[in-house]
């Protein structure tokens, strides 16, 4: 019996890799100082990599999740919600508060027990990002990231 590819999850999932692939072209296209295009690009390359990944395992290798079986849970949906309102919290707020404020919130989202050991070793982990982040684009790349109200 043939599956149908309207009901495979891993379809939908291809599809949203596509459509994001669509929107970093976008970005890259709108970028206008050429060293801030470095990381975009490398995530433009490493998506269409997972893009076709899944594209094999989709149509070649016929993998097939029943949708009503991949719906999405309440913490996956407010981690999206997280991500979706650190697009709008760039400008305001700065690239290194918001990335540490999007750490913090899905590290905490995807605990399963909190302790006071877990949030505090959570939050020394999210510090250690944070600071690989700056030296990395701050230091080392010399990025101009959006400041917001701290600078």
């Amino acid at each position: 019996m043939k599956k149908n590819v309207w009901s495979n999850a891993e379809f939908y999932l291809l599809l949203g890799m596509l459509v994001f692939c669509a929107i970093l072209v976008w970005q890259l296209s709108i970028i206008t100082v050429s060293e801030s295009r470095i990381f975009p690009s490398v995530i433009l390359a490493v998506s269409i990599s997972a893009a076709a990944i899944q594209a094999v395992h989709v149509f070649g290798k016929g993998d097939f999740l029943d949708v009503h079986k991949a719906l999405l849970t309440g913490r996956e949906w407010l981690a999206l919600l997280v991500l979706l309102a650190s697009y709008f919290s760039y400008d305001r707020l700065g690239f290194y508060a918001t990335i540490f404020l999007v750490l913090v919130a899905i590290s905490l989202l995807v605990q399963k027990e909190f302790t006071p050991k877990t949030v505090v070793s959570t939050l020394v982990f999210d510090i250690i990002l944070l600071a690989l982040t700056y030296v990395c684009f701050g230091l080392l790349l010399k990025m101009a990231t959006p400041t917001g109200i701290f600078y």
